[in-house]
């Protein structure tokens, strides 16, 4: 999202992998070179890339109590965007399965509402989910054409569904926790019924992170996953082909990211492996995310102030079979400068090809997009 001058717009620019070498499909060139078209700000950007080979992306995000859609359909973005509500929507959140499906969801004033794409056509929006308060939706698919939904119920607690390639289950608590923040949702590609939530809140002892996994019948009771200190945010879930998981999250009590490595499909899994990755640099963490290829390897990745000049800066570590973390401040993958924020990473299923993006200040104070592949 670029403010244009006036508004704040959605711009995209799309890099594809053509024979091993990166092809560019879309490039902004100017400020006026969005695809939006709203009259007021656009907010709750989301891009999602199925893993195919035809290779569909859709964007989704909202302006003006309304959402929209652009979708890319292999070779060509669309020329307009798609209003997909009548008013009062908001939060609209994609997934797109290598089986060609997808869904859109969005909060349209009480309810839950959602569009599938079944491979070939849109059909008409349904609802999920009708309650007073609800909120921070989330969705997740694998390459089977599993979808996993959650989202803040109108008692306060997280609730789910699994659509298990025909229709959605009845959403269900997942997680009962007070002042409960956005879930985050993984899914294995190789067990269907299986899918993870985990969760930031208040379970009494101030802000932890849970876990719920759906068992193939119900969501389990969650999981407290960490409890020694109460100053937990930024949790962030990745998932392998053979069910491994690694969670991470940010200890806002001494600065310290922490991970935590289980195998979620055993529903008596109580227990994980924690470590901290960048080395127990004493400096606030803030966002913080994860990925994991097929085979288990992982990169994680971090905002984090860089304890020299009082920027914000952008950390990674990577595992495969062993840690390699940030050793000083200097180990980050944000060059010198302005403020480096909101990082974001993702690898190919194989792990061959991976990418990191965040926004950071340029010498004139202007915040620009920054890429890593890797």
């Amino acid at each position: 999202i670029e403010n244009n001058g006036t508004k704040n717009q959605v711009v995209i620019g799309h890099i594809r992998m053509n024979t091993g070498t990166p092809e560019w499909v879309k490039v902004p060139t100017t400020q006026t070179d969005h695809i939006s078209s709203c009259s007021a700000d656009a907010t709750d950007l989301q891009v999602e890339i199925s893993d195919n080979i035809n290779r569909k992306a859709i964007a989704v995000w909202s302006c003006d109590n309304n959402v929209y859609k652009l979708e890319y359909d292999g070779s060509n973005w669309d020329s307009a965007q798609t209003q997909l509500n009548s008013g009062n929507s908001h939060t609209p959140r994609v997934a797109i399965s290598s089986t060609g499906t997808a869904f859109i969801v969005w909060i349209e004033g009480n309810d839950l509402n959602y569009q599938y794409y079944n491979g070939s056509n849109w059909q008409s929006t349904a609802s999920l989910y009708n309650g007073s308060g609800v909120n921070y939706p989330a969705i997740t698919t694998n390459t089977n054409g599993y979808y996993a939904c959650a989202f803040l119920d109108s008692s306060g607690t997280i609730s789910g569904s699994i659509f298990d390639t025909s229709s959605w289950t009845t959403p269900a608590v997942a997680v009962t926790l007070a002042n409960a923040g956005y879930p985050r949702l993984t899914m294995n590609n190789n067990i269907n019924n299986n899918a993870v939530i985990t969760v930031r809140g208040n379970g009494g002892a101030g802000n932890l992170v849970y876990k719920s996994h759906w068992t193939g019948a119900a969501w389990e009771n969650p999981i407290l996953q960490f409890h020694t200190a109460p100053n937990m945010n930024y949790p962030y879930i990745g998932i392998d082909d053979s069910g491994n998981a690694t969670l991470i999250w940010a200890d806002g009590s001494n600065g310290t990211v922490s991970n935590c490595r289980f195998f979620y499909t055993q529903a008596n899994s109580t227990t994980c492996t924690f470590e901290a990755l960048n080395n127990n640099l004493d400096h606030n963490v803030t966002i913080s995310r994860v990925t994991m290829d097929n085979s288990g390897n992982i990169h994680a990745i971090w905002q984090q102030n860089d304890g020299v000049g009082g920027n914000e800066a952008i950390f990674m570590a990577t595992y495969n079979s062993s840690w390699s973390i940030p050793a000083t401040f200097a180990d980050k993958i944000s060059p010198d400068g302005g403020h480096a924020i909101n990082p974001q990473i993702d690898v190919s299923g194989n792990g061959t090809y991976g990418a990191a993006v965040w926004i950071q200040e340029d010498s004139s104070g202007n915040y620009q997009v920054f890429l890593s592949r890797f």
